[in-house]
This record gives C-alpha cells, sequence and structure tokens, in this order.
C-alpha cells in the first residue's frame, strides 16, 4: 500500500538485475546522438548562409558583365578578370565549406585519421602532418590554395568520405589556364592574348551555380540520412 511518505517495491529481483553500466552506455549514446543532431544543425544553416553569400557575390560579377556588354567593344580582358573573380568566389566558397565540415565533431575526427589515406601529390600538396591537432588540419585547408575541383573532389573522399562534384581533367586545365592567364599574365598565355567571350563567361557562372548547388546538396543529404536513421 502506497502513501504519500512511503512507497513500495513490488520486485525487489529488477533492481538486482539493473545492469547500471548499460543504463549509462545508452544514456552516453543517446547523448551524443543529440549533439550530433545539433552540429548537422549548425552545419546547415551555416552551409546556407554560405550559399547566400555565394549567389550574392556572383550576381554582382553577373551584373557588370551585362552592363558591360557592347557589340562594338572589346571587353575581352574585362570579362578575364571577371572569370577571375568567380574562380574566387569558388575558392572562398570551398575554404568555407571544408571549414564548416571541420566543425563537426565526426567529420574532423575522420580527416584527422584520414590524412595518411591521401595521396602522395595531396601530402605534398597540402602539408598536413599525419599525427597533426585539430587546429593545424583547419589551418592548412583553410590558408592553402583550392581551386581545382578534381582535387577538391580527391581530398573530400579520403579525408570525409565525401563524394564532391568534380569536372573533367581538359576542362579543369581550361579554367585554371585562362584564371593563371589574367591573374599572372596580364591576360596572356605563352604570349598570345586570351580570348573570353561575353557568352563563355556566362557559361562559366552558370557552371558556379551547379558546382556550389551540388556541394550543398550533397552535405544536406548527409544530414537528412543522419536524422531519418535517429528519428
Amino acid at each position: 500500500m502506497n502513501t504519500d511518505n512511503n512507497f513500495e517495491i513490488d520486485n525487489f529481483d529488477e533492481i538486482d538485475n539493473f545492469d547500471e553500466s548499460a543504463y549509462f552506455d545508452e544514456i552516453n549514446q543517446l547523448t551524443a546522438t543529440i549533439d550530433e543532431g545539433l552540429e548537422w544543425i549548425d552545419v546547415i544553416f551555416q552551409l546556407q548562409s554560405l550559399s547566400e553569400e555565394f549567389i550574392t557575390n556572383l550576381k554582382s560579377l553577373k551584373l557588370v558583365t551585362i552592363s558591360e556588354k557592347q557589340k562594338d567593344k572589346d571587353n575581352s580582358f574585362l570579362y578575364g578578370t571577371l572569370f577571375v573573380g568567380g574562380v574566387s568566389l569558388y575558392e572562398g566558397f570551398i575554404h568555407e565549406m571544408l571549414d564548416i565540415c571541420l566543425n563537426k565533431s565526426a567529420y574532423m575526427e575522420m580527416a584527422l585519421s584520414n590524412v595518411s589515406n591521401l595521396c602522395d601529390k595531396d601530402k605534398k600538396y597540402l602539408r598536413i602532418k599525419t599525427n597533426g591537432s585539430c587546429d593545424q588540419l583547419k589551418e592548412r585547408l583553410k590558408n592553402v590554395t583550392l581551386h581545382d575541383p578534381i582535387q577538391i573532389s580527391r581530398i573530400g573522399n579520403k579525408l570525409f568520405g565525401l563524394q564532391f562534384p568534380t569536372l573533367t581533367k581538359d576542362f579543369t586545365a581550361k579554367i585554371l589556364d585562362k584564371r593563371n592567364a589574367f591573374t599572372h599574365n596580364n591576360g596572356k598565355s605563352d604570349g598570345e592574348k586570351v580570348n573570353i567571350s561575353q557568352l563563355e563567361l556566362s557559361c562559366f557562372f552558370l557552371l558556379l551555380d551547379s558546382m556550389i548547388y551540388s556541394y550543398m546538396n550533397l552535405l544536406i543529404k548527409e544530414g537528412e540520412k543522419f536524422f531519418e536513421k535517429n528519428k
């Protein structure tokens, strides 16, 4: 019989058989799942903010392209400069996207443990220590030049197990050659002027839009998989 000041236990065997270790393991697992869910929410919101910034900045480049379109005027150097601006926006997005991934504990742990899986070319280029710290890994990925979609896809796959979008080797080489011509050589390659048309520039901007959407879509789907698994 129960009163306000006492209680009854019907089966003392239930207390005797209580597995305290298993109970706390379950609590810890639940806490870890909640923490990872909160991290995924942060990732998705940060990615949304990053993509909005990219879209706004790319739109400004597009507006210049449209406003300066004149049939009787050679705008090749201007278009080349805007082309470089597009590559810079892409690289800035990549740096911040990787930094956002590394803010997620599971991705950081995975990346640190997978540094040794990078190919020799990427190890040398990134100069990441196999026994390095979280801060060292973030610093290297933030400061090294990353504008080659093929290399970015390779690094993303080895460090995070993510299948980032990529481009063909020939097409990537053409993009980077144009970028280098207008960044370092006054719009010339091997002494020859590089011409970029308004149509070519517009198509390149569309490609950037598509690439950024693919990165976003991939990571958001990874988050959705987590929430679907743990709902």
